[in-house]
């Protein structure tokens, strides 16, 4: 069963991401040339996927494109690039070294800035051929990339502007203030039972104030095959429902040593995230407003 305590030795709202190298103390790395290969097809593919989803990042890459296209602009790119090399050494460094383990956007954003400067090296010639249009060309390129970054990255806060939207209605807002309304008081210790949502996401505990414990759920991190569609939720379902497979799944016996190690953890609570269409048996109360239920131990259950 993934079932998790977690209890000591930090009193922090989520543990297991307060000092990862604590948590991996004792491993033992091993050399896998099989899992590299899949790790470098994984950073390929997240590559992909980063020139997909970013409009300035292809922007660069149009712009880019661009400067190759003349012999002229060509012969100016090489010079620079090999006058400079060594200020371009890092930024090759680094997505080397990343491209061996683990790609995101973030990891990346510094250097894909370096490589955005390179398209305008040709102009530090000034006797460049058609100086004049490739800065025009470039200053439209990186402008509508720029344009189109913020409406991909900040269409949601925009359109939470324009419609007044309040963030009290939001689920994990409403988890948060349903909890503090049940009686539980900052600091005070729990344990949660997942859905779907990735572990890192417990905000609700955050803005209650709350300390999980425990949880039954996934690893914090995963690394699963579906992870590939991770930017695609549609594609297939990341993470199961935890919530579902703890109440359908589990035999009664089986719940009920779950509830114990919770309780053992020094949980004073506990939080199922969602609730099947079954029922949830003594104890168990709905938090209103929410699909979460809550179920408070006693001090004879303790």
């Amino acid at each position: 069963m993934p079932v998790f305590g977690f209890g000591t030795p930090f009193r922090t709202t989520y543990p297991p991401y307060n000092d990862i190298a604590y948590w991996y103390k004792g491993f033992r790395q091993v050399f896998s040339l099989k899992l590299e290969v899949i790790a470098m097809g994984r950073s390929l593919w997240s590559l992909l996927q980063i020139l997909k989803s970013h409009p300035f990042v292809q922007a660069i890459a149009a712009a880019f494109l661009l400067s190759l296209v003349t012999r002229p602009w060509r012969a100016a790119l090489n010079k620079i690039i090999i006058r400079t090399w060594p200020l371009l050494l890092p930024t090759v460094a680094g997505f080397g070294t990343y491209f061996l383990v683990h790609v995101e956007d973030r990891y990346l954003s510094a250097f894909i800035m370096i490589i955005a400067l390179l398209p305008w090296a040709p102009l530090i010639d000034v006797t460049l051929h058609s100086r004049r249009l490739l800065t025009s060309a470039l200053v439209i390129i990186y402008s509508a990339g720029a344009l189109g970054e913020v409406v991909v990255t900040d269409a949601a806060s925009f359109e939470g502007a324009f419609t007044h939207a309040d963030f009290h209605d939001d689920r994990q807002w409403r988890i948060a203030n349903a909890l503090t309304a049940s009686g539980l008081q900052p600091g005070d210790p729990v344990a949660v039972i997942r859905d779907t949502e990735p572990t890192v996401r417990v905000n609700w505990a955050y803005v209650s104030r709350l300390r999980i414990v425990a949880e039954f759920g996934g690893l914090p991190y995963r690394i699963e095959p579906q992870d590939r569609t991770r930017f695609d939720p549609k594609d297939e379902t990341i993470y199961p429902d935890y919530s579902e497979m703890f109440w359908t799944q589990l035999t009664p016996q089986r719940r009920e040593q779950v509830m114990k190690a919770f309780s053992q953890s020094g949980a004073r609570a506990v939080v199922s995230l969602s609730m099947p269409n079954v029922l949830p048996g003594p104890g168990w109360v709905p938090l209103n407003g929410t699909p979460a239920w809550l179920y408070t131990f006693t001090d004879a259950a303790k």
